[in-house]
């Protein structure tokens, strides 16, 4: 990506912040277990920022009325010793040449700088909810300025949180972001697509995430974008289960919430299948309910559109769904109208009985963060209505575990946990499923099954 494109950035949010400086940090590398760490992970505001992907590095906005906009940033020196043992280091020449910052200072200088860099400014923003060791070191520098009482200079007095700014401008993806969400979605494509080919009664979760996953760098992707979720059978009723070490069984299914990463970009996408390449009859239903709730909620994800809108639809879906396939029941004798009066929580604001079975909402904002940080209300707490470029996620499931009190399911359904999801794009002419190529319907997902796992090497 061009440096202008960052810089246009950093434009943006100094105009969405007048007279304020803003500050950001890079991630810290995080030890796993005594003097070994966790793969670094750049802080995805300063990635948005700068493109830069090394540790130990700040940026600073600064606008001023004699200077305009401009872009300090702060990073580790050239060191010949500890580049051996972690890896080169771009160092202030090399950093100041490829990025073309305003002023490149070593790292070391900040301490020196910093105070200097806020003078003149009414405000300081940072990401307070994420970066607290930067927060509480602003802090000080601004009580620091506070005592200059003599100064004609701004001296900042208040400091605001950088997330909600910086996720309005993250909301809407440029050509560029698009593109490398493409390139994950092709990646994740192929992953599930050999995952599915791949799986079958005596295999193990954990060796079906790690031909996933492989196939996912086969095709180019740089990394998960999140923790796999490799869940059979009855796993699936654990939201967020990441074990991934027990047996595939027959007449169970597998679900698989995996995604690849590219350029820092994420994608995401949940399939359901078969382990034994052939769905129940039960099952079968289950999940044409939970489909036909996706497509209704692709259908909808276009401009003007708004994701609360989008779920309660979904709600509706699945509800009806359950009570035409007649898969609910209830202790009393009660009518269709009543039932779904429960489930979709129309007359008793304590009761929403499908909650019990669809505990998660259907959508979330997807780019640099898998659960983007952007801002789901405007400034006057209204839904934030879609517009083109921006990327949500669209995933409706249906869970049997544990039985609402008052609306049942059947005893089959017991232990099925059904999530489908894809990654959209809010365009002019209406949503393009960035993950369409992964099959989705019955016939699509059975025929996947049989394929040679050979075919995706």
């Amino acid at each position: 990506m061009e440096e202008s494109n960052f810089l246009q950035r950093r434009i943006d949010l100094a105009n969405l912040l007048p007279e304020t400086a803003i500050v950001v940090a890079s991630a810290n590398e995080v030890t796993r277990s005594n003097d070994t760490e966790f793969p670094f992970h750049q802080n995805t505001h300063l990635k948005y920022l700068t493109g830069f992907r090394e540790m130990g590095s700040l940026l600073v906005i600064t606008q001023k009325k004699d200077e305009g906009v401009k872009s300090h940033f702060f990073v580790r020196p050239k060191d010949e010793f500890s580049e051996m043992w972690q890896g080169k280091r771009l160092g202030v020449e090399a950093t100041k040449d490829i990025f073309k910052f305003d002023y490149v200072y070593d790292i070391s200088r900040m301490g020196e700088l910093l105070s200097k860099l806020l003078l003149g400014h009414k405000n300081v923003a940072c990401d307070w909810s994420e970066q607290t060791e930067l927060t509480n070191r602003l802090l000080k520098t601004m009580t620091s300025l506070s005592g200059q009482r003599k100064s004609k200079d701004y001296k900042p007095a208040n400091l605001i949180n950088l997330a909600r700014a910086i996720g309005k401008l993250r909301l809407t993806k440029d050509a560029n972001e698009l593109n490398f969400m493409r390139h994950a979605a092709h990646a994740t494509s192929q992953g599930h697509q050999a995952a599915m080919a791949f799986s079958e009664p005596g295999k193990t979760e954990d060796q079906v995430q790690s031909y996933m996953e492989y196939i996912f760098k086969k095709n180019g992707s740089e990394d998960t974008a999140y923790t796999s979720i490799v869940a059979g059978g009855k796993n699936a009723l654990t939201l967020h289960y990441v074990e991934n070490n027990a047996p595939l069984n027959k007449q169970e299914l597998l679900l698989i919430d995996a995604g690849s990463q590219f350029k820092g970009y994420a994608s995401d996408v949940t399939r359901t299948f078969p382990i034994d390449g052939k769905f129940t009859s039960v099952q079968k239903e289950v999940y044409e309910i939970v489909l036909a709730a996706q497509k209704v909620a692709i259908s909808m994800t276009k401009p003007g559109q708004t994701i609360p809108a989008i779920h309660k639809e979904v709600e509706k879906v699945l509800a009806r769904g359950l009570l035409d396939a007649g898969l609910l029941t209830s202790k009393k004798e009660m009518s269709r109208e009543s039932l779904e009066d429960i489930l979709l929580n129309k007359k008793d604001e304590t009761i929403h009985a499908l909650k019990t079975y669809y505990p998660h909402g259907t959508s979330h904002w997807i780019g640099l963060d898998v659960h983007d940080m952007s801002p789901y209300l405007d400034d006057d707490l209204n839904d934030i209505e879609l517009a083109p470029g921006m990327v949500i996620t669209v995933e409706p499931g249906l869970y049997f575990n544990k039985p609402h009190e008052q609306v049942q399911y059947k005893l089959p359904l017991q232990g099925i946990g059904i999530r489908i999801e894809d990654d959209i794009l809010v365009t002019e002419k209406g949503p393009e499923n960035l993950t369409a190529s992964i099959p989705k319907s019955i016939n699509e997902v059975e025929e996947a099954c049989k394929k040679d796992p050979k075919d995706f090497l």
